[in-house]
Order: structure tokens, then sequence, then C-alpha cells
């Protein structure tokens, strides 16, 4: 019953994980996007400084994402 509940709780990590990269994967093509653009009406140095920033909470998420999956596999016993 414990290795089915840990089942259970690996595949709804690997199911919110996905469901969690795909947003992340669309915001990084978005700030590679808004960096290049145009007439924003933005400085380039503010538009880098903001795109900075969400890269950085992207990559914070990511590496979150990847702690509870490890967590998830090591409660599991599949690490």
């Amino acid at each position: 019953e414990a290795r089915e509940a840990a089942r259970d709780r690996q595949d709804i990590v690997a199911i919110v994980s996905h469901d969690l990269r795909t947003p992340l994967q669309s915001l990084s093509l978005g700030i590679d996007a808004i960096r290049l653009w145009p007439g924003s009406g933005r400085s380039l140095e503010e538009l880098g400084k903001t795109t900075d920033r969400m890269r950085r909470s992207i990559a914070s998420m990511s590496r979150l994402l990847d702690d509870l999956h490890r967590l998830v596999q090591n409660d599991a016993g599949t690490a």
C-alpha cells in the first residue's frame, strides 16, 4: 500500500512538473522576444534588467521542480 501511494505521488509530480515546465518554456521564449522588440518605449538597459529578473525566477522555479521530483523519487525508492 505504501509503495502504491509513493507511485501515485510520483505520477502526480511528473504531471505537475510537465504542466509547469510548458509555460516556463513559453515565458523563456517570450523573454527573448521582448529583449529584441524594437520601439517598446523602454531602454534596452531597462528591458535587459527586467528580462534578467524573469530568467532568474524561471531558473529558480525549475530548480524547485527538480527538487520536488527528486524528493518524490527518493520517497518511492526509484532514485
